[in-house]
């Protein structure tokens, strides 16, 4: 791995305003096409004590050449991984050894935030309750902003909220969710969780849920930006082995609200089995459009041998949503 001249290591860099500093970490791979503009908008955010940092996961395309070009920012910082050590890896080394603020916002290569002062608001949030450990907003899901579906649009939370009345009211999969485009989370916190050490396609979900246990969380009442859906997002992967290894974004969280008391052990089971139900409804949907059935069938056969009132649960979400209920 190799770091940018203007790339520093992870040590904590006190800001002189005393405000706490913001890193927007920015894993790529080979996306040329969008990092220019995921850059610029990083950039372009109006909260003063920020820093901008891209690993760059081996890629073999012309992001470095991009990147390069727009380092006389010095808020901007650049490093390269030498070979591919995988998407969630790549997020890992970002948090863990490259930022140095207390803060952190995970904005993917391919995506871009479009309210110029989100950073502001979840950090104002932030400092009104020492208690928020994490900050999320509203964002936009599609192809490009004009054809893209409005995410987290419905939901109607204070600007601070109890994160265990969150967890139980709003699982993961769920209309209002933790997505990572829009969630600004306390450093420190993170690494106490040590959050990204598995490689599951909703790490975000396995990370948010089980730090929002015992903490307060914010909610801005804003757009922060674009998760850009393509051809070539990892999210559009469910092989079985990566549908099963993902149940442990739901394992984990379950496990520690479990451990911590936050609701009696039936309330905490039938939230995994919704939980796993959506999820469930997503893969199946999925499956229709990739062909991978038996994939999503070995899986589906998987986790309803741990649940059998699982089977019931999806189709009574699935008539739900067929009839236009939530």
């Amino acid at each position: 791995m190799t770091d940018h001249p203007h790339a520093t290591g992870s040590t904590a860099t006190p800001s002189a305003s005393g405000r706490p500093k913001v890193s927007i970490l920015i894993p790529v791979h080979n996306q040329e096409r969008w990092i220019e503009d995921c850059v610029r908008s990083a950039l372009a955010q109006s909260y003063p004590d920020l820093e901008v940092v891209v690993s760059d996961n081996a890629s073999t395309d012309r992001t470095g050449e991009i990147v390069s070009a727009l380092m006389g920012d010095r808020r901007l910082r650049y490093a390269r991984n030498e070979t591919d050590i995988g998407r969630v890896r790549n997020y890992r080394r970002l948090v863990h050894d490259l930022a140095t603020g207390d803060w952190v916002l995970m904005l993917d290569g391919d995506d871009l935030l479009l309210d110029e002062h989100y950073v502001s608001k979840a950090m104002e949030l932030a400092a009104f309750d020492p208690e928020v450990v994490l900050v999320f907003g509203k964002m936009l899901q599609g192809s490009s902003v004009h054809s893209a579906e409005a995410r987290n649009e419905r939901c109607q939370l204070s600007s601070v909220t109890d994160g265990n009345e969150f967890f139980l009211r709003h699982p993961p999969f769920g209309e209002i969710g933790l997505f990572h485009l829009t969630v600004l989370y306390r450093r420190e916190t993170a690494l106490a969780l040590n959050i990204y050490d598995l490689n599951l396609l909703s790490v975000d979900f396995d990370a948010f849920y089980r730090m929002i246990l015992g903490h307060k969380i914010g909610f801005v009442d804003s757009v922060a930006g674009l998760w850009r859906q393509h051809g070539k997002n990892t999210s559009q992967r469910y092989d079985y082995e990566a549908l099963l290894g993902n149940f442990a974004a739901l394992r984990r969280p379950f496990e520690q609200a479990l451990a911590m008391g936050i609701a009696p052990q039936p309330v905490l089971e039938r939230w995994l089995r919704f939980s796993t139900a959506r999820f469930l409804l997503i893969c199946m949907k999925s499956a229709l459009r990739l062909g991978r059935f038996r994939d999503v069938a070995r899986f589906i056969t998987s986790v309803t041998a741990h649940d059998p009132r699982l089977l019931g649960t999806v189709t009574a979400l699935g008539v739900r949503r067929l009839a236009g209920l939530k």
